[in-house]
């Protein structure tokens, strides 16, 4: 049995929002967020008991809080939590400062009350993971025994294992992405409150809790109304993470939900002095980034994630779906340094988790800039309308935008903390995405600067047609010494025969005119018909090679 096992898990839940909105909407954001009590957590999450938590309901839901980030990391990483103070005068959108979810709302989660911290939630695996654990002699806390010796009872195999809340945020990024982190850790509140002990209970709980889908792979969680009959349940965080969110009333910044939900990005913090090799280390950290259980694990699992191995106890690994860090205290034989036990509270929420939510937000806008293909967003490249190449110009300037105001290389004055954000952008494959879209935006310039020059010369291509015109009628008014202005207005007697020739000719040099400035049609109909043809000689040809 494991001696220690320190344990947090960051879920990462991301949202869409305008980011040209005026700056009015995002004040009046913020207000909203600001106005919303616990009593509204209430109304709308309908698994939480409104008469056990009567006296925290007029508690604010949200405080406004910097987030403490570690010294080391540039002060250009602490403006892309932070955003801008409101009060520096300054033009553009530069993010939203962080809410924090406040501890009164925290301790209704974990179905405490003014006076006590709960005692948590309980969160279901399925029966196959309580029978592999079992088959290791690992139970959930509820049924351990209470002595080394036991009560001589066989032991029950409860499927429910404890589950507290430690920490909300919201983050709102200039490049229009939000972010909801959820923090948890399997065990109750308070020091002496149960709590998981081993690995591989970790990764059993852990293949679950990210999974927040509608369907039946979302984990069942039983929230506990502080009495011993009462209980209701939900199926994931999603419930709860709409929950949180301000309504989307009377401002035009609209938050709107990815479809990233259903298997939650995490990032999973462990340090336990339970022994483990590399490999085994490595292999424990693959499962709690990817999470895999033993029913279900990939044969080649070296060459799907990135590892960092930055010091002979500490072991971090990367890949699309998580991340997590591994920290092996049986390294130090019971001396262990100041700065590792400090390392859950300090380095993890200081520096680590910060780079991991920066990453995971450049990953995603990225992503969704290199595969934006709505039928809404396309654009008629043969026959653009002005409407489109605003659409196009808006892609250009939003991933402008981005390159100049949000990326970053180097992130901290402190070599690991670069080290580890590398080593998860390769994970995220964040390199070959941005190669991408900047290769999209150079073909957006290129092409609306090639049809604002189609569009100049067919201007130039008219004017030149009024400019012939006018030549023909002058020179012909000049020919026949024809005085329009007496024809008209002075009731000048002239032959009619003159006037006919006259318009004759005009119709014609004018019709000649606008027909040699016409730029020459292709057929389209013959041109497809000889494509065609092409394709299917060499088809014909291809099936004859193979065939030979």
């Amino acid at each position: 049995m494991a001696k220690q096992l320190i344990h947090s898990v960051r879920l990462y839940f991301p949202f869409t929002f305008d980011s040209n909105a005026e700056p009015n909407d995002y004040q009046q954001f913020v207000t909203q967020t600001k106005n919303l009590r616990v009593t509204d957590l209430l109304e709308k999450a309908d698994f939480l008991n409104q008469e056990t938590h009567q006296k925290l309901k007029d508690a604010p839901l949200w405080l406004a809080s910097n987030y403490k980030i570690d010294k080391r990391i540039h002060p250009f990483g602490h403006k892309l939590v932070n955003g801008l103070n409101s009060s520096r005068n300054c033009d553009g959108f530069f993010g939203l400062q962080p809410q924090k979810l406040n501890p009164d709302a925290i301790r209704v989660l974990n179905g405490g009350t003014p006076n006590s911290l709960g005692n948590g939630i309980t969160v279901n695996v399925r029966p196959s993971a309580t029978k592999r654990l079992s088959a290791m002699g690992i139970l959930s806390p509820f049924d351990e025994p209470l002595t080394e010796q036991g009560d001589g009872k066989d032991p029950t195999l409860s499927n429910q294992w404890p589950l507290r809340f430690n920490d909300i945020w919201f983050y709102g990024f200039s490049m229009g992405l939000g972010m909801m982190v959820v923090d948890v850790s399997f065990a109750q509140p308070g020091k002496k409150g149960l709590s998981i002990k081993h690995i591989e209970s970790l990764q059993e709980i852990n293949y679950v809790i990210c999974r927040n889908s509608a369907d039946h792979q979302a984990a069942v969680l039983n929230w506990s109304n502080n009495t011993a009959q009462s209980s209701t349940t939900s199926k994931g965080l999603s419930g709860l993470v709409e929950a949180l969110m301000p309504p989307n009333v009377g401002n035009s910044v609209k938050l709107a939900k990815t479809s990233d939900w259903d298997n939650t990005y995490s990032y999973t913090y462990v340090a336990a002095e339970q022994p483990l090799d590399i490999q085994q280390r490595k292999d424990a950290c693959f499962r709690l980034a990817r999470k895999y259980n033993d029913r279900y694990l990939p044969e080649q699992t070296e060459s799907q994630i990135e590892y960092f191995h930055p010091f002979k106890s500490m072991t971090h690994s990367f890949s699309l779906e998580g991340a997590s860090s591994y920290v092996d205290l049986a390294t130090y034989n019971g001396d262990v340094p100041e700065a590792v036990k400090n390392f859950h509270t300090s380095a993890i929420p200081q520096a680590y988790s910060v780079l991991i939510l920066l990453t995971y937000a450049e990953y995603l806008f990225l992503r969704d800039m290199a595969t934006n293909t709505a039928d809404e967003d396309r654009v008629d490249m043969g026959n653009p309308t002005e409407q489109n190449l605003d659409r196009l110009r808006d892609f250009r300037t939003k991933l402008y935008d981005f390159r100049l105001n949000f990326r970053y290389t180097q992130i901290s004055g402190n070599t690991n903390h670069n080290l580890f954000a590398n080593h998860n952008k390769a994970a995220l494959e964040i390199d070959g995405l941005l190669q991408e879209t900047s290769s999209d935006a150079q073909e957006v310039e290129q092409f609306i600067a090639d049809h604002v020059s189609q569009q100049q010369e067919a201007r130039l291509k008219k004017f030149g047609i009024l400019g012939s015109l006018f030549a023909v009628i002058i020179g012909w008014v000049d020919l026949w010494g024809l005085n329009l202005h007496s024809i008209f207005f002075e009731n000048a007697k002239i032959n009619p025969t003159s006037i006919a020739a006259f318009l004759v000719v005009l119709a014609l040099l004018s019709s000649a005119v606008i027909f040699t400035s016409r730029t020459p049609k292709t057929n389209k109909s013959k041109k497809s018909k000889v494509n065609k043809n092409r394709k299917i000689n060499a088809d014909k040809t291809s099936k004859k090679d193979a065939s030979n």
